[in-house]
């Protein structure tokens, strides 16, 4: 028995090995016919028809737990064989989606252009570009000019004459010589306004104006009285038309009783110059 089971050792294990493999298979709930007719079946063409197709048809084959190796390469062979003869449908929820590329367009740059829709036969939908930011260019038109400018302040000014009226009624007192000076109506300068300027006073604003309007003035300064004394306007001076006569000046109508160069001037002030031939009587001024 020994030398019978040594020769034939090889021939006893195969036989073993079959036998325990079909033991397995139907301990596993199948049989060897059923295990060939599935292994046939995995090794044709796997094909669909699209009229009649449904979700069941397209469900994968799982193989026996026990014909792993069989079933792998059966597996294997069916994919290689072609993966065009699958008609895709719409039962097939696991088919690629479409590679082709897009109509009228390239394909995505970034991962964000994925996410624009698609429409229903899978081509891409162009969809405006959105910028995050919108920027307005900045006008070229020049602001409109106001319509109202802002007033100018009004500078200050007063009010100036020089009147030789009353020799008009004393000519027969004044050189005939000189009688050709004495206007017929008896202003020497009617009243005019004159801007005035910081500190004037009324020696100041009858030298400026006297130059403004090219009369003749003369004057001397007088160190007693600390004052500027005027001796002639427009050639006529003092004592021309009598012992008592000369200039005088009033403002507002008052008679101060200072120097020309020390009465202030303010805004609005009548100055007038008047010559006198009864030492200040004739003009509403009197002796002083």
């Amino acid at each position: 028995m020994k030398a019978f089971v040594l020769k034939y050792k090889w021939i006893i294990i195969a036989v073993a090995a079959a036998l325990t493999a079909l033991v397995i298979a139907f301990l596993s709930g199948g049989s060897v016919e059923e295990a060939k007719r599935q292994e046939k079946q995995l090794q044709r063409p796997f094909t669909v028809n699209e009229a009649t197709a449904d979700s069941a048809d397209v469900t994968a084959y799982t193989a026996p737990v026990s014909n792993t190796e069989a079933v792998s390469e059966a597996f294997q062979a069916t994919t290689n064989a072609s993966a065009s003869t699958i008609p895709a449908t719409a039962a097939q929820s696991t088919v690629a989606p479409n590679t082709a590329p897009y109509e009228g367009n390239t394909a995505p740059a970034s991962a964000a252009d994925s996410t624009q829709p698609q429409n229903t036969n899978g081509a891409r939908e162009t969809v405006p570009a959105q910028t995050q930011y919108q920027t307005v260019a900045p006008s070229t038109e020049s602001p409109a000019p106001a319509t109202e400018s802002a007033p100018k302040p009004v500078k200050p000014t007063c009010t100036i004459s020089v009147s030789c009226a009353t020799i008009r009624d004393n000519m027969n007192k004044l050189d005939p010589d000189l009688r050709e000076l004495v206007p017929d109506d008896g202003w020497i300068l009617k009243p005019v306004k004159v801007t005035l300027r910081s500190g004037d006073t009324v020696f100041e604003v009858l030298k400026r104006v006297c130059r403004q309007h090219n009369i003749h003035m003369e004057y001397s300064n007088t160190p007693v009285y600390h004052s500027a004394y005027i001796e002639g306007i427009g050639n006529l001076y003092e004592f021309d038309c009598g012992a008592n006569s000369g200039w005088m000046y009033s403002v507002n109508g008052a008679f101060p009783g200072i120097g020309c160069s020390q009465q202030a001037v303010g805004a609005g002030d009548v100055i007038e110059w008047k010559y006198t031939c009864n030492l200040g009587y004739d003009v509403g001024g009197g002796a002083r």
